[in-house]
């Protein structure tokens, strides 16, 4: 409770701005913990591979193989999906929990941007916020952490 009344207390901008980071953060690490890490890795170089034997059957004409390879890509990926479904759930439990709390701390606070985005413009809220800064952050966090 205590995070919260600070939160409170500090200007919006500041507020959102380190929620922002901290779920930036928060997200790589929960995938770290829940996934295989390696062999979500194994499996993307698998689809890699099989992509581009699919190319080359493609480019031979060779129907066969083409349909070998994509019934065993389509495959790679069910199981590409199955590992990252859980990190999915946790994730979207968290946002669901706490964004009311960021919405009740700050209200309809808006954040004037330094210049207007497309179809955005140069008014955000606090959701337009989050987006905007935990884009460049989440990046930078997964190469840190070498989730991707």
């Amino acid at each position: 409770m205590q995070i919260l009344e600070y939160l409170s207390s500090v200007d919006p901008l500041i507020g959102v701005t380190a929620f922002s980071i901290f779920m930036a953060f928060l997200f790589p690490l929960i995938y770290l913990f829940i996934i295989d890490v390696e062999r979500a890795k194994e499996l993307k170089r698998k689809a890699k591979d099989y992509q581009k034997r699919m190319r080359e059957a493609r480019k031979r004409g060779d129907e066969k193989e083409l349909k070998d390879l994509l019934e065993k890509n389509m495959s790679l990926l069910g199981e590409q999906m199955s590992l990252t479904q859980k990190q999915l759930i946790c994730t979207l439990a968290i946002i669901i929990v706490v964004f009311p709390i960021l919405k009740r701390l700050y209200g309809n606070a808006t954040f004037k941007l330094p210049f207007p985005l497309p179809f955005v413009g140069s008014d955000v809220g606090i959701i337009g916020l989050y987006i905007i800064i935990s884009i460049p952050a989440s990046m930078f966090f997964r190469k840190l952490l070498r989730v991707d």
